[in-house]
């Protein structure tokens, strides 16, 4: 659950900062809410994600690569 809800300003756009590691995902918006939460991909019922109620404007993705210790 989010921590506090997220208010647009007047012609703001919102944007996603979304960070996918195995079983974990984190979402940031607009550099102001932020959440995490685990996901289960190797379930059947995975199929991936849909934008809901709005226009996707834009996408770029990134590979992680693994973290050296």
């Amino acid at each position: 659950m989010l921590d506090r809800l997220l208010v647009l300003l007047p012609d703001e756009a919102l944007k996603l900062h979304i960070f996918l590691d195995r079983s974990v995902v984190e979402i940031f918006a607009n550099d102001r809410v932020a959440m995490a939460t685990r996901i289960y991909p190797t379930r059947t019922d995975s199929l991936g994600f849909d934008v809901v109620n709005g226009h996707l404007l834009s996408l770029e993705a990134w590979e992680m690569g693994p973290m050296e210790i």
